[in-house]
């Protein structure tokens, strides 16, 4: 009597283990996007900002029109969108702000409207100096770029108006401090002009957020910006000051 063939039982050896080895492959091709993208984080954020304006200008050295008001008399609704990109210890920043502030004014003895619109924008680089579990620190590096109209009126001698465009170097640094799993603390400020474009402009931000979820929240702070402008005939010393409500989105 004829017996079947023998089949091997170590043959189905090979075939698990080329199995387990492609599963295995699989898994690391499919986890190595997901690492990469831990790498990544994105926030945006858009805010309301109450500012108040302190302002004085100047006409071939001598001040024209200077407010007369407590910088908080007025505070007018200014709009703000910034973004941070990251990739581990590196960075960029940037941010609009859409100016439409005013205040009452006077020159000498007369009365007067100050008005300054406009739009500011930055943008900046950035690199952790220095982190550990619950805080860290930013440095940066950019560039901020102004274009500013500055209309004032006097009582029964009609109106006038500037427009400047310049663009200054600026340097700064950031801190963060997670408090809880939740809130979170930022600082952060910057300085430049130099006599580039402005003599000199900085700025202060502070910050609180609260997390709503995973991806939303909800931030409320005060940012503090002063510039002195000095170009030809004209000079235009600010600041704006105020609180602001932000809502953030990360990703």
């Amino acid at each position: 009597m004829q017996r079947p063939p023998r089949v091997a039982r170590g043959g189905a050896g090979p075939t698990r283990a080329a199995t387990a080895l492609a599963v295995l492959a699989v898994d690391c091709l499919l986890a190595r996007p997901a690492a990469a993208t831990e790498d990544w984080s994105l926030r945006l954020s858009a805010a309301a900002w109450g500012s108040g304006l302190d302002a004085e200008t100047r006409v071939r050295g001598r001040r024209l029109v200077e407010t007369d008001g407590g910088v908080f008399d007025d505070l007018d609704p200014v709009l703000n969108l910034d973004g941070e990109l990251r990739w581990r210890r590196l960075g960029v920043l940037a941010d609009v702000t859409v100016l439409d502030v005013g205040a009452d004014a006077e020159a000498g003895p007369l009365a007067a409207d100050l008005e300054v619109d406009g739009v500011l924008a930055s943008l900046a680089g950035f690199w952790r100096a220095a982190e550990a579990e619950r805080w860290s620190v930013d440095v940066l590096g950019g560039v901020r770029y102004w274009s500013i109209d500055t209309a004032f009126s006097l009582a029964g001698l009609g109106a006038a108006e500037r427009s400047e465009r310049w663009a200054d170097p600026l340097i700064g640094a950031s801190a963060t401090v997670s408090v809880s799993e939740r809130v979170t603390l930022q600082a952060l400020g910057d300085v430049g002009g130099f006599g580039v474009g402005s003599d000199l402009q900085w700025e202060v931000v502070g910050r609180a957020a609260v997390a709503l979820t995973d991806k939303v929240a909800l931030a409320a702070g005060w940012r503090h910006l002063a510039f002195d402008y000095d170009k030809d005939d004209f000079a235009l010393d600010a600041t704006l000051t105020g609180p602001f409500l932000a809502l953030d989105l990360s990703f």
